[in-house]
């Protein structure tokens, strides 16, 4: 209803209502990050599989918060692209638990097509092989104070589903014999050759450090990175001198390190900036009650000595 009325005071108006779930039967429950991972389903085949020990799994970041910005923020640039075409506004009705669907691949149809339920695969890939993430035996800083240095600097990023590329792979680590059974890269991707595949890769690196496998690998002209921390992102030059990892003077917070797009408009003529990184609660009480809505600093500072605002 408040849409209705504002459009008939402006047909321009441009209304965005963002929930949890949407308009429907659960139209007013409560959402968090991890209810929309949840109950969309995204936390279910996030993980490793059951039988490597894993479980369902919460990504780390909040994702779908993230993700629900965003995805409101395009529909906002549409509406207004079309406010310019047609002169009308429009109402963008927003669900942070369907931006999670979203995430979810082709897990919809390969249910509807099949009946089949997509499961955990964990850090390999359910399309390709190899194409996946393996443990390496040593860690790169095995003296290092941190525990994300000493212990979790031993894995590598590592892509070799073409023929050719999975030969080679396989004569380098000595599994010259999974060639011979995988040749085609049909069989390999099957479940139960990744087990086997991916055990062998870990074995022949069980006594390596991630960076050594990384060497060997790309001497080879194969694709591999190590996966790296967030120590290890803001010492990378590759992103120091793209602007990727900076440092921005907060006008809250002060002098804060941030992973920023500041190479996103280098081709634009959008000038490239980020004036701040949070916004806390309240931040913007005294402009929008004082200057905007005309209220006496007065009447707000005794909203403040109240708790109201």
């Amino acid at each position: 209803q408040s849409y209705r009325y504002l459009q008939e005071l402006n047909p321009r108006f441009i209304y965005v209502w963002g929930g949890g779930f949407g308009y429907g039967p659960k139209v007013f429950g409560g959402s968090y990050d991890i209810l929309g991972q949840a109950h969309a389903g995204l936390a279910s085949v996030t993980g490793m599989h059951d039988f490597m020990g894993g479980h369902c799994t919460k990504h780390s970041n909040w994702c779908i918060d993230w993700y629900s910005g965003t995805q409101i923020t395009f529909g906002i640039l549409a509406a207004i692209y079309w406010r310019r075409k047609t002169g009308l506004g429009t109402m963008i009705e927003f669900s942070q638990v369907q931006a999670a669907t979203r995430c979810l691949g082709y897990a919809a149809p390969l249910y509807g097509r099949f009946g089949i339920v997509r499961q955990r695969w964990g850090n390999w890939d359910t399309q390709l092989c190899v194409h996946g993430i393996i443990l390496c035996g040593k860690s790169d800083y095995p003296d290092a104070i941190n525990p994300q240095d000493k212990y979790e600097a031993r894995y590598v990023m590592v892509s070799a589903f073409q023929d050719a590329d999975f030969k080679e792979l396989c004569d380098i680590t000595g599994n010259k014999e999974l060639y011979d059974k995988y040749k085609a890269h049909k069989d390999r991707v099957e479940g139960e050759a990744q087990v086997e595949i991916y055990a062998a890769l870990e074995k022949w690196a069980a006594d390596k450090s991630r960076a050594e496998v990384v060497k060997t690998l790309q001497d080879a002209g194969l694709l591999a990175e190590p996966v790296m921390n967030d120590r290890e992102v803001y010492e990378c030059e590759h992103y120091r001198q793209r602007g990727t990892i900076r440092w921005l003077e907060d006008p809250i917070f002060g002098d804060v390190l941030q992973h920023g797009t500041y190479s996103a408009g280098l081709m634009e003529k959008t000038p490239r900036r980020l004036y701040w990184i949070w916004r806390p609660v309240g931040a913007d009480n005294v402009k929008i009650y004082h200057e905007l809505l005309g209220y006496p600093i007065s009447k707000i500072e005794e909203w403040y000595d109240k708790s109201w605002i």
